[in-house]
């Protein structure tokens, strides 16, 4: 689904505004996946994705969110969707899936396993770290007084 027509439909619901990347008109294009269902019908879930690339393995795929609604769970929708990004992994030629999940979020973790998800928390030990806005900007303002 083109980033417009996430924007126009899921930006509020998605957490989403131009500060965070969701303006269609910036950046790199993101992808979201959604489960078919009938005109009408409540929102099953969605996959939020884009390209990436690692130094060591090549195209990436980063999974940012997988999301089935409170009504659909324990129904399948989430390994459906997990196969869906996994056959546009395949497509766009890369290598991998990258993703986090919430250290408490264990029916997440599961789910992930059982599709063959490897830890890199545990073996080789990743920390992930993030750099949130204010850190960009503190960054950035250091960087161009230099």
């Amino acid at each position: 689904m083109h980033s417009r027509v996430l924007w126009d439909h899921w930006g509020d619901s998605l957490g989403g505004s131009s500060e965070c990347g969701l303006d269609p008109h910036r950046g790199p294009p993101i992808t979201i996946t959604c489960l078919p269902f009938p005109p009408g019908a409540p929102f099953a879930g969605y996959a939020l994705f884009a390209n990436s690339y690692s130094s060591w393995t090549g195209r990436t795929l980063h999974l940012e969110d997988l999301y089935v609604s409170p009504h659909f769970r324990g129904r399948g929708l989430g390994r459906l969707l997990m196969k869906k990004v996994a056959q546009e992994a395949l497509r766009s030629g890369c290598s991998q899936i990258h993703l986090t999940v919430l250290k408490w979020n264990d029916p997440a973790i599961q789910l992930y396993r059982s599709l063959g998800a490897e830890s890199l928390t545990e073996e080789p030990g990743y920390q992930v770290m993030s750099f949130k806005l204010e850190a960009l900007r503190r960054m950035g303002e250091e960087s161009a007084h230099q």
